[in-house]
């Protein structure tokens, strides 16, 4: 009966271990990349873009979660799992290698006596004969069972949940300001010591956006397996210090650090919420959402739950310089693939959890949340904020009148402003003060938020 009882209580462990969640939300990070700047390895081409390793990490991460949440992904249903990507290339192209990894081998075929010649298009038949001769008269809708699943895009000026940055316009004034503000200067300082020894071996770093490219460059280069500039060697002093230059100064400059975290975090925060109230409330037959973004997106999340911040990873930095232990452990930079992972319980008292690189963090004060109590906490960690506060605070607040006269005069108004902003802007380019917004506008063709 010993015997008996012990079994009963491992087998109930491993049932209760292995719960399923009825609703999944996934924010990840595109794969490897080539670096935004071949500033510090000109044999980089196709800059911005994703490498097939980035594709390959995610098929492998895909292929990982459908391990890990079976009945969510056993096939693929259009009212189930819904998936969008941020407007650029090496978000597009990780999705859709990741879905390729969920749904491998899991598209279906037609009956053995389907006529075939109803899948054909109509074009050049001498052509779609060797084309259909080819095919070796497969059945499945797609070679290998392949599984074709829609992916969203927005205009990135639009998408104020995964790209907050481009779709608030006073951002860019935001991230002029802090180019050049104290805690830039003070972390740009505290490494003269590496920027000095960095020039002996001929990197010259200059400022905070040099630490930018060569940061981004050394990260880019290990995931490819490819040489360091300058004989730098990785978890060397040198390495350590511009890796942690370029993870604060993207921290700071893109994700909405510090007071503007709210304004980051909240539109896709807020989403999150209403997904999981449908869901709970029976409005939405989704158990699945995956948003393909970048690392900036994650942390403004990861900034509004207090798990990463530049004053961590400053702290994490300095003390294992000095031969000490990180006191922020969990403060850990997305890395390419990285990803947030939100799971629903749908039980009588709904709950939620969160897990960051596949490990959990906790929100709520614990592992696990209510979600009554997680719509709280978003309000608390964004400090109530609201779409009419990320409005005013961005510039998008849009006049609303019935009155003619009204339109008419705020047409003709904002006609001026332009106007007047046009020729200001024109006469600001031929200052000097213009070299800081030109290099923004450069970096963020490749290395979007």
């Amino acid at each position: 009966m010993l015997h008996l009882f012990v079994f009963s209580c491992l087998f109930s462990g491993l049932l209760a271990q292995d719960a399923q969640p009825d609703m999944i939300i996934e924010v990840f990070r595109h794969g490897a990349r080539a670096p935004s700047s071949n500033q510090y390895d000109s044999t980089w081409t196709n800059l911005g873009e994703l490498t097939e390793v980035g594709m390959r990490m995610h098929y492998v991460l895909g292929k990982a979660l459908a391990l890990k949440y079976p009945n969510i992904f056993q096939s693929f249903d259009p009212s189930k799992i819904f998936v969008r990507s941020t407007d650029v290339n090496r978000t597009i192209m990780s999705v859709y290698s990741q879905l390729y990894g969920l749904f491998d081998g899991k598209g279906n075929s037609f009956p053995e006596d389907f006529p075939m010649n109803l899948t054909y298009p109509p074009y050049d038949q001498e052509i779609i004969d060797e084309v259909v001769t080819q095919l070796e008269n497969t059945t499945s809708y797609l070679p290998f069972n392949y599984q074709a699943v829609p992916v969203h895009v927005m205009a990135l000026s639009r998408d104020q949940q995964l790209t907050p940055g481009y779709a608030c316009p006073n951002a860019q004034n935001w991230q002029n300001t802090r180019i050049n503000d104290a805690n830039m200067k003070g972390v740009f300082n505290s490494l003269s010591d590496i920027t000095s020894k960095l020039k002996d071996k001929g990197i010259i770093v200059n400022d905070m956006w040099d630490y930018f490219n060569l940061g981004d460059t050394l990260a880019c280069n290990i995931a490819e397996g490819k040489p360091l500039p300058g004989g730098i060697k990785e978890g060397d002093e040198l390495f350590n210090g511009a890796i942690y230059a370029f993870e604060w100064f993207t921290n700071y400059m893109f994700a909405g650090a510090g007071n503007l975290i709210p304004t980051y975090s909240f539109a896709l925060l807020d989403q999150i919420n209403t997904w999981f109230n449908q869901k709970a409330n029976g409005k939405t037959t989704l158990n699945a959402v995956l948003l393909s973004a970048h690392d900036t997106t994650l942390l403004s999340l990861l900034g509004a739950f207090g798990v990463v911040t530049p004053d961590c990873l400053t702290q994490n930095y300095f003390n294992q310089s000095q031969g000490r232990v990180i006191p922020y452990p969990n403060c850990t930079y997305p890395t390419f693939a990285s990803q947030l992972i939100f799971e629903l319980y749908n039980t009588s008292e709904p709950y939620i959890k969160v897990f960051y690189k596949g490990a959990p963090i906790p929100i709520c004060g614990s592992n696990t949340c209510t979600l009554a109590k997680f719509g709280q906490y978003i309000q608390t960690i964004t400090s109530g904020y609201n779409q009419d506060q990320f409005n005013n605070e961005c510039g998008l607040v849009t006049p609303v009148t019935n009155d003619s006269s009204t339109a008419w005069a705020w047409i003709f108004g904002l006609s001026a402003t332009v106007l007047t902003a046009a020729v200001l802007i024109l006469y600001s380019q031929r200052r000097k003060g213009v070299r800081v917004t030109n290099r923004l506008k450069e970096q963020s063709k490749h290395l979007l938020p």
